[in-house]
């Protein structure tokens, strides 16, 4: 009979597979060689008990100092975005740092291809426990986690996903889906046979495939839906050029016949919108992402209509949970875990900043 207390032990485990208590154990800490069979019979009932080995029992007779390494652009005013995913990855660090799991944070350039490697490289030579980080250089990200899979390293994605076999997961948004609301929220607010500038603001023009995916979802909707005739003219703004976004901007905003909105691909929408603050063109419709500090008083004032949100701080935190639970209790991850796509405007800015501080 099973112990009726709500703590599951190994021997309840063992009488329920009618397997050894030596091999449950070898299972829970991946030790020696199980049959397939074996291992599968037993995860299954661990799974439906709801077993949880006592973690920090458990980190501490391994003896082990276990660490994950965390790759992510660094935050600065131009791109202030990453103070968000940062926050949360911080609260996960303090919350495993008592299970001998160190959470190391390293910074890349977001718009520097060989500083990205360059760090990313650096990390896979000192061979941690696991490694999250955002593969924004897609054939770099590749290749550093089939390097990864060789050295049994587990890999997560964060904030940005590409197709890989070899990686455990993903915790962002679908950005294709974000874009393809972005252009259904557009659609409602404009005249017919409207004009919509497309902008990618980026160092170096760099681009990105959750940015890439946002413009297609984007551009999909409206090609799905004629009726509207919406016009788009997609631009690249490259920031590294001085006086930058003023200057195309500015050209833009004088010589499109038509123009009625305006589709920001990522977070420095405030960028546009204090361009638009500054000659008075408060009327066409601006659409954006995160709601980051630099937007606030843009999205109070009217000039920006709507920011796409994606719980930046949640994805950073579960990032980090699911890897620590996977090194430690061996649980799987989901390939694909995907954050709420929320539409923020002035109206219920203030409820999802409270929200996201409880």
């Amino acid at each position: 009979m099973i112990n009726s207390s709500n703590k599951i032990r190994i021997k309840d485990i063992a009488k329920l597979a009618n397997i050894s208590p030596g091999t449950i154990d070898r299972v829970l800490h991946n030790r020696g060689e199980v049959k397939e069979e074996t291992r599968d019979k037993i995860m299954k009932i661990i799974d439906e008990l709801g077993y949880t080995p006592n973690l920090l029992a458990k980190s501490l007779a391994l003896k082990k100092l276990y660490r994950i390494c965390v790759l992510i652009p660094s935050s600065d005013k131009v791109n202030p975005y990453w103070n968000k995913p940062l926050a949360g990855l911080t609260r996960a660090l303090e919350e495993v740092k008592d299970f001998n799991t160190k959470v190391e944070i390293y910074n890349y350039e977001i718009d520097s291809e060989a500083n990205f490697e360059q760090i990313l490289s650096d990390i896979i030579d000192s061979e941690p426990d696991g490694i999250i980080f955002s593969p924004h250089f897609v054939e770099i990200s590749h290749k550093k986690v089939e390097l990864c899979n060789s050295k049994n390293i587990p890999v997560v994605f964060l904030d940005s996903n590409i197709e890989s076999e070899n990686a455990l997961g993903y915790f962002g948004q679908n950005a294709y889906s974000s874009g393809y609301l972005a252009a259904r929220l557009m659609s409602h607010g404009l005249n017919q046979n409207s004009t919509v500038l497309v902008l990618k603001l980026a160092k170096n023009r760099a681009t990105f495939p959750h940015l890439m995916k946002r413009e297609e979802g984007f551009l999909s909707f409206l090609n799905e839906n004629p009726q509207f005739g919406i016009k788009t003219h997609s631009v690249e703004i490259d920031l590294l050029v001085e006086g930058e976004p003023t200057i195309t901007l500015s050209e833009l905003l004088k010589n499109t016949k038509g123009l009625e909105g305006i589709f920001v691909t990522n977070s420095r929408v405030h960028k546009v919108a204090r361009i638009l603050k500054e000659q008075n063109l408060s009327h066409l419709l601006l659409i954006g992402y995160d709601l980051v500090d630099e937007s606030i008083h843009f999205l109070e004032d009217g000039i920006i209509d709507f920011l796409i949100c994606q719980k930046p701080e949640d994805q950073g935190y579960r990032s980090v949970m699911a890897l620590f639970n996977h090194i430690l209790l061996k649980k799987s991850i989901e390939r694909v875990n995907y954050s709420p796509i929320d539409i923020i405007m002035k109206d219920n800015y203030v409820f999802y900043i409270k929200n996201l501080n409880n």
